[in-house]
Parts: structure tokens; C-alpha cells; sequence
């Protein structure tokens, strides 16, 4: 990496060109040697875009100006309606994304994806995740837009915190939901926060939404989630009203699971977290406290990848290293061969019975992680005392390999852009190798076109390495469905009404249950019809 650096800022001292990053850029149609590019500024900001767009500029001895957005839902409905504005969008934050693919606002690029960066031997749509193949970026068949960063969701852990704690050394990192939950409420018993967060924002979201998926396997998530349910007689057949909602029991268990973590009455959370914003959340996590009013450490706090760059200046300050990383669903114990009460929920079961399940659940898990790790290690026919067969080694190995990743973000050239050749050139040297060490350099992340390719090194934060090793060897990312009916669900947001039961404005879905049979099943059910045609399967309804 630091011969790569060398060489890229010899290049930037070396250039000949013009580059610019100013608001008041001018629109799609201005000087023909100007490529105009407008960005989101969130998550890992606007650094590593900039790095490389300076470098492209360089390269094609042309110009680039960025103009930044705070607001991007306005500036796509400009562009949905013909607003002559900048030739790229780099698409975040916002649920416009397949609007704007599905109007075909966006240019179609499958030239794009099937193009080689230069010096390179793989074309980008075989360098990218599978996962963003996905319907995400295409509509009829074709691609209009391609991703552009790695927005993977987790839980952070601050190791100060738990140095502290428990002592360095002393202690290791859940497995399973429910050994997370049990370290989180020790924690508070010991005079820390087990966890943070802010019922202001779903960030719970971004570390449980692999739940479902591992309760289900992703075989049959993907069916459910594309709007098949499974009949009787084990065919499998498309909802009409919505029947497919019925047998996404995981998402129940998720619901369950994670109320017994962020429910108040549960004492294992700051008392703060209806209190605070996201900003003031992520900094009592980094240890500065949520002042005057409480500055005790933190342990946990669900988040994305983009937390340290967002806060790195936070955790120099307050001298802590945060740490990232995932666990798996207890509950998902119902689909193994071990699981003694089919039919019951394990939610329901004694504390000893679940500790056993999860006991052995964890036991696999570690089997899974010495795999992973290159490990030989026999294949388990035991785990906690129960016998386990090949299947439920493969299942429980799925489970630790599925990854989140948030919204998928999106870039693609405007369709009423002048310089689509210019533009078509960047986005290929913005999914090269080149430009992912670029942007690695730049900011705490990955591009999903050389996500593998991160040099780790001493001096890379444990942060960043932890990102990187959840990425690598057979990881099985979550697609987004975002051409599929779950895609277009009304999402349940567990933080606005888990966190208390004491708001009486919150009765109605401040239970697991009531969450689950009131808001995902019912009103989705009542507006199956329109999500179906919403998501471009309208095909698939009767009459």
C-alpha cells in the first residue's frame, strides 16, 4: 500500500489538468471536457470519490467537478423529470433508486459491465459480489447503474470498553444472539452500557437483517421473499394475497430476539437512547459520553462499516479502538435435526433447554470460524451433548457465512447527459483495481469490485481488518430483493417502538407479536397487490 501511495501522489503532484470540487458545477449539458458528477456526502463521505475522480481527471486529461447533496431525494425528482443536471449520480441514502432505474432516468450500461479496466483480465461483472448482480442495478434485462461501495451492517464493539471490563485478554466476542444479550446485560451489571444505540434511526436493521435469512436459509428466504409460498404438498407457488407473509416465521424470531435486547425494562441499554441523535449516539460509543447527562463507557452498538470513518476523530480522541463483527440468530437452532420441539418457539422454552441449544449452536459456529480460517479440523458429529449430522454442520456454516449489506448503493450516468462516452469511461475506472486502493486509502472502506484485495497490514486498524475478514473466504452477501416484493415491504422499525412500553403512542406495536401479526403481516398483507406491482412483478398476479 505504501508503494501504491507513493505512486499515486507522485501522479497527483505530476498532473497537467484541471480538477474541481465546488458546489455550482454547471449541469449535463456544459463543456464537453467537464464530466459533472453530483454525490451523496454520507457514510464514508465524499473523500475516496473525489481521490479517484482527481485521478481519472488526470489520466483523461479532462475536468471533473463534484457537487455534494445533503438531500438526494430532491435532486433525483429533478432528474426524474428531465432537469438537465449533472452526468453522474452516485445514488445513497435514499429508496428512489429503483424509481429512477425503473423510468430508465438512468442510462443503460451493460457495456459497462461487461467492459475490462485496464490492465486487468476480468470483465467487472465477474469481478463484483454476486450479490450485486442482483435486479438492484438492471431493469428488463439490462443494467443501468452499477454499485459503489460496501455498505456492510454489523454490530461495533468498543475494546477499550471491554478491556476495561472484563480485562485484555479476558474475555472474547459472542457467537450467537443469545451470548451477545447475556455479555451485553453483564456489562451493565458492571458498570457500563452493554449497548447503544438511537430509537431515532433503524440501525438495528443493519445488523439483524441477516436474521430472518439464517432462520430460513437462503433457499428458502429467497422464494419467500420473492413472493412464493409453500403449499401443502411442498410445491411452491406465487402469493396472491400475500400468503408468503404467513411462513416468514424468522422474521418473528428476529423481532423476538432483538426485543430482548433493546427493550429498556430489559436493562441492558443506555437509558439515553430516545434522547440522543445518531451523531451523539455514535460518540457516547466511542466513549465521550452523551454530556451532562451520562458519560458512562459503551460495549456495543449496532452500525454499518462506515462508523469509524464517520467517527475516527471521536475514537483518536477518547483513546479507544473500536472493533466490528456479527452474530448468528439462537432461534435458527429450530432448523436443525437436533431440535427436540418441532413447532414450539424457542423463545418459549425453559432458560436451561435454550442454553443448551445454544450451546451447541455456538459449538458449530466455532467449528464454521476454524474452517474459515484455513483450519483442519474434523467434521463434528456431536455439539453440547447432541448429536449433529452433516446437514446441520452445512446449515450452521451458511448461517455464519450471510452478510448484510445496506442499501446497495447506486451510480449511473443521467439519461439526458452530453458526455456519456467520458462518463462510461469513469465508471469503468471507478470499478478498477487502481481505483479501489485509491479509495481504500482514502476513507475506512471497500469498493464491491476489489473488496478481496485490501492490504492488511500492523498498522491497519483493527476496525478495517475486522471489515475486511467478514468479507472474505465464501461470504454470502443479502440481496437486496429490491426488484423482488420484499423489496418493496413497509419495513417494520424495531427502535421506535421496542425500546419502551411505557409511551402509550407505542402500545400498538411494542411487542415482538404485535410488530410481527399488526405491522409486517397485516398492512403488508392489505397492500400485497400494489407491492407486487410496485416491484415490477405484476405479471404474476391472477386476474
Amino acid at each position: 500500500m505504501k508503494k501504491f501511495l507513493t505512486k499515486l501522489f507522485a501522479a497527483a503532484i505530476a498532473a497537467t489538468c484541471a480538477f474541481s470540487a465546488m458546489a455550482g458545477c454547471g449541469g449535463a449539458g456544459a463543456d464537453p471536457n467537464t464530466l459533472t458528477i453530483r454525490a451523496a456526502n454520507t457514510g464514508f463521505n465524499l473523500n475516496c470519490i473525489t481521490a479517484i475522480a482527481k485521478e481519472f481527471a488526470r489520466i483523461e486529461k479532462c475536468k471533473v467537478k463534484i457537487e455534494s447533496t445533503a438531500i438526494m431525494d430532491q435532486d433525483l425528482n429533478k432528474l426524474i423529470n428531465n432537469y438537465e443536471m449533472e452526468d453522474i449520480f452516485f445514488i445513497s441514502g435514499t429508496n428512489k433508486a429503483p424509481d429512477v432505474i425503473r423510468q430508465k432516468k438512468f442510462l443503460e450500461i451493460d457495456d459497462v459491465w461487461n467492459s475490462v479496466p485496464d490492465g486487468e483480465d476480468k470483465p467487472i461483472k465477474d469481478k463484483v459480489f454476486a450479490t450485486f448482480r442482483d435486479d438492484s442495478y438492471k431493469y428488463s434485462g439490462h443494467y443501468y447503474s452499477l454499485p459503489y461501495e460496501v455498505q456492510l451492517g454489523g454490530i461495533a464493539y468498543n475494546k477499550t470498553t471491554l478491556d476495561e471490563v472484563y480485562g485484555e485478554g479476558k474475555w472474547t466476542l459472542p457467537r450467537t444472539s443469545d451470548e451477545f444479550t447475556d455479555m451485553a446485560r453483564d456489562v451493565t451489571s458492571r458498570g457500563a452500557w452493554g449497548v447503544t444505540f438511537t430509537t431515532s434511526q433503524p440501525y438495528w436493521t443493519l445488523a439483524i437483517k441477516t436474521w430472518a435469512v439464517q432462520y430460513h436459509g437462503v433457499e428458502e428466504y429467497t422464494r419467500l421473499a420473492s413472493g412464493y409460498y409453500k403449499k401443502a404438498d411442498g410445491t411452491w407457488e406465487f402469493s396472491q394475497n400475500g400468503e408468503c407473509l404467513d411462513q416468514t416465521i424468522g422474521q418473528l424470531r428476529t423481532y423476538e430476539a432483538v426485543y430482548n435486547v433493546m427493550n429498556k425494562q430489559q436493562g441492558i441499554c443506555s437509558t439515553f437512547c430516545d434522547a440522543m441523535d445518531f451523531a451523539q449516539m455514535q460518540t457516547s460509543f466511542a466513549g465521550l459520553g452523551y454530556k451532562p447527562a451520562d458519560e458512562k463507557k459503551v460495549a456495543f452498538t449496532p452500525t454499518g462499516a462506515w462508523l469509524f470513518e464517520e467517527n475516527n476523530e471521536d475514537f483518536a480522541y477518547a483513546g479507544t479502538t473500536p472493533g466490528f463483527f456479527n452474530v448468528v440468530l439462537s432461534a435458527a437452532v429450530e432448523r436443525l435435526s437436533f431440535y427436540e420441539e418441532k413447532g414450539t418457539d424457542y423463545y418459549s422454552l425453559s432458560a436451561a433447554k435454550r442454553k443448551a441449544y445454544d450451546g451447541a449452536l455456538s459449538e458449530l459456529i466455532e467449528y464454521a470460524d476454524k474452517v474459515k480460517a484455513g483450519e483442519e479440523v474434523a467434521v463434528p458429529t456431536t455439539a453440547g451433548g447432541f448429536d449433529v449430522t452433516v446437514d446441520d454442520v452445512a446449515a450452521v456454516s451458511e448461517m455464519r457465512s450471510l452478510r448484510h449489506v445496506d442499501s446497495q448503493p447506486n451510480v449511473g450516468i443521467a439519461h439526458n447527459s452530453k458526455k456519456v462516452e467520458l462518463a462510461k469511461k469513469f465508471l469503468t475506472f471507478y470499478a478498477s483495481d487502481y481505483a479501489g486502493e485509491i479509495y481504500a486509502a482514502n476513507c475506512h472502506g471497500v469498493t464491491p469490485f476489489c473488496y478481496d484485495k485490501r492490504e492488511i497490514t500492523p498498522e491497519t486498524p483493527l476496525f478495517d481488518r475486522e471489515v475486511s475478514e467478514m468479507l472474505s473466504g465464501g461470504v454470502n452477501l443479502i440481496p437486496s430483493f429490491s426488484r423482488k416484493p420484499y423489496g418493496s415491504l413497509n419495513w417494520f422499525s424495531e427502535e421506535g417502538y421496542f425500546y419502551t412500553s411505557e409511551d402509550a403512542s407505542k402500545e400498538r406495536y411494542n411487542t415482538p407479536e404485535k410488530a410481527f401479526n399488526g405491522f409486517f403481516k397485516a398492512l403488508n398483507k392489505s397492500n400485497w397487490k400494489e407491492i407486487v406491482r410496485k416491484s415490477g412483478n405484476a405479471d404474476k398476479l391472477a386476474g
